[in-house]
């Protein structure tokens, strides 16, 4: 959210320089002020969102890892809550068991049934 409102101040700025400039120009050439425009326009946007992601970071490095994440860290070291994969698996496992008796039933046979 930080980032994000951190952004939207650099951006309101940025263009209201931006305008400025335009303006300013626009005096002399609209076509030249035109696209000085948009190209400023483009790079405030592209500009702002570095800059704001910059800002924060350095933000984030004082503050230190948050609660979240720590937490995080410590429940992956321990191992308490299954893998990804694992969980997928059995899964996978769990939903092929289940065709076969739906195939098994449609076909009249039972699931123990092998040919």
């Amino acid at each position: 959210m930080l980032l994000l409102a951190t952004f939207l101040g650099i951006v309101i700025v940025g263009e209201a320089v931006n305008v400025m400039i335009a303006m300013a120009v626009e005096q002399f050439s609209e076509t030249i002020g035109l696209a000085l425009f948009f190209v400023l326009f483009a790079g405030v946007i592209y500009g702002a969102w570095k800059l704001a992601v910059r800002i924060t970071d350095r933000q984030a490095d004082r503050q230190g890892p948050h609660r979240l994440e720590r937490a995080g860290r410590r429940r992956v070291r321990s191992r308490s809550v299954p893998s990804n994969t694992a969980r997928q698996s059995g899964l996978s496992r769990l939903m092929l068991r289940w065709r076969q008796r739906v195939m098994a039933r449609t076909l009249g046979i039972s699931p123990a049934h092998k040919r």
